[in-house]
């Protein structure tokens, strides 16, 4: 599982990234189904995490709920 974190560790790096590049220097003109995929791809990661983990309680699942909810969000955009 230390590959799980550190591809966690990398996305939130690059998340926080993007966040600061958007705010601060220029505007990134990105789809909204971009914006979700990407979200479903690091909440099922994170929920993946926290359920091998088994110390965390009812978060890995509602981490998979928020990638599933984001999934569907992006495939109705695509519609």
């Amino acid at each position: 599982m230390k590959i799980l974190k550190k591809v966690n560790i990398i996305l939130a790096i690059i998340s926080l990234s993007l966040v600061i590049y958007h705010f601060f220097i220029e505007k990134i003109h990105a789809p909204d189904y971009a914006l979700f995929f990407y979200l479903s791809v690091v909440f099922l990661l994170n929920g993946i995490e926290l359920t091998k983990e088994g110390n965390k309680g009812w978060a890995g699942y509602v981490q998979f709920v928020a990638a599933l909810v984001c999934s569907v969000a992006a495939i109705s955009d695509l519609l």
